[in-house]
């Protein structure tokens, strides 16, 4: 061999290991190949990322924990990475991935963790913000965050509406059912009244709530005349019906 075929051989020696290389695999004694960790993690999260968008998601993945994996076979033609069986994300997924071999059979399957970040628009504290707080334009905003161990979010500032904080919270908090509720009807020391139906009858008497109550909620009210304390239902801002019954409009 002269030294033109000699640097030809090298060159196309080159080439081919730099294929294989790009492709993630490169060959072992024993007619084996080997996978690389890298090209393993690239497919697990292209296909959780592509399978989050097509389910209307957005999420970022990676994958901290997977090595170079040996197949027993001479080539492997695909890795097959197989999509979740229900669109449900979570902080960690585990996924199965196949390798399949040169005639398309599975050689080798392991399985792969995954950590997602669930990113979603959500309202956020655009300051702190103090107990009692009313929720109105500027006192909270719309970010794209990371929701993965939240729950009770809101993602429309509708859902908002009439409502105020339960608790203080600190700028870029995101808002949930934990530090928000409705602002209530009747709130406690209100004068209240309190109706019943007794058959056709209905009666009233006078009360004082001790404690808050939004539209159908229980609240405890005192009625003075009796000086007991009766769990009633919130109506409006000053009716009250015990016992969930009376009270309502017609």
């Amino acid at each position: 061999m002269n030294s033109t075929d000699h640097t030809m051989l090298k060159k196309t020696l080159s080439l081919l290991l730099l294929a294989l290389a790009l492709l993630g695999l490169s060959r072992v004694a024993g007619a084996n190949v080997i996978v690389e960790a890298d090209s393993i993690r690239a497919a697990v999260i292209a296909t959780l990322e592509h399978y989050a968008e097509d389910h209307g998601e957005k999420v970022e993945a990676t994958v901290p924990a997977v090595a170079d994996i040996q197949v027993p076979c001479d080539k492997v033609s695909e890795l097959r990475v197989i999509e979740p069986a229900e669109p449900s994300f979570k902080n960690r997924m585990k996924l199965t991935v196949e390798m399949l071999d040169s005639e398309g059979e599975v050689a080798r399957r392991i399985f792969v963790s995954a950590k997602l970040k669930i990113l979603k628009s959500v309202a956020v504290a655009a300051g702190d913000i103090d107990k009692d707080v009313v929720l109105t334009a500027g006192v909270y905003e719309f970010r794209e965050m990371d929701v993965a161990f939240s729950y009770g979010y809101f993602t429309d500032k509708s859902e908002l509406k009439d409502c105020r904080m339960r608790r203080r919270v600190k700028a870029g908090t995101i808002l949930t059912n934990r530090y928000v509720e409705p602002i209530p009807l009747v709130a406690r020391g209100d004068l209240v009244i309190i109706r019943s139906i007794a058959g056709s009858v209905v009666v009233t008497a006078s009360g004082t709530a001790r404690e808050d109550g939004s539209l159908h909620e229980s609240i405890r009210v005192y009625n003075p005349t009796t000086r007991k304390t009766l769990v009633c239902e919130v109506i409006d801002e000053t009716t009250v019906a015990l016992d969930g019954r009376g009270g309502y409009r017609e």
